[in-house]
């Protein structure tokens, strides 16, 4: 049985729903490029089982973005009382597969919305059990060589 649901072959993609267990909802998958659904699982897999440090550190870099963002537009930064709480201002849109041809290995790329950036939410790319990216949304490439000088990037470097 397949984790993903309600799939939708088009021509040059596959849509589908999965269920994202750290937000305990229905989010949208989309499958580009002749990604197998087989690798869109395995990422899912990974996704759903994202060990604490890698929770920790995409919390962490997602406040920071917050509270980036909010001094930039002039407004009062946020305090939160345990990492975890920047759950209640963010919301999963889809994750986004795109199989590298030589890569194997499960890669998280997701669309959030944000309630501090209404216009361009947020992008996360998880890699190796350690997160690479998180901003604005870009439609980064998952496989750049993302580096510690971006200032737009606030995941640990």
């Amino acid at each position: 049985m397949s984790i993903i649901f309600n799939i939708i072959k088009g021509a040059n993609e596959i849509e589908g729903d999965f269920y994202f267990e750290l937000f305990d909802s229905k989010v949208g998958v989309h499958l580009y490029n002749n990604a197998s659904v087989e690798y869109a699982e395995s990422c899912i897999e990974t996704l759903n089982t994202l060990d604490e440090t890698v929770l920790r550190s995409l919390f962490e870099s997602c406040i920071r973005y917050c509270n980036d963002f909010l001094q930039i537009t002039g407004r009062d930064v946020r305090v939160f009382d345990k990492p975890s709480d920047i759950l209640m201002s963010i919301e999963p849109n889809s994750l986004i597969i795109d199989q590298p041809g030589n890569v194997d290995e499960p890669i998280i790329h997701l669309e959030l919305e944000c309630d501090w950036d209404i216009e361009h939410g947020i992008e996360v790319i998880i890699r190796k059990d350690r997160v690479f990216y998180v901003g604005c949304f870009k439609a980064q490439d998952p496989l750049s060589e993302f580096s510690p000088n971006d200032r737009y990037n606030y995941a640990p470097q």
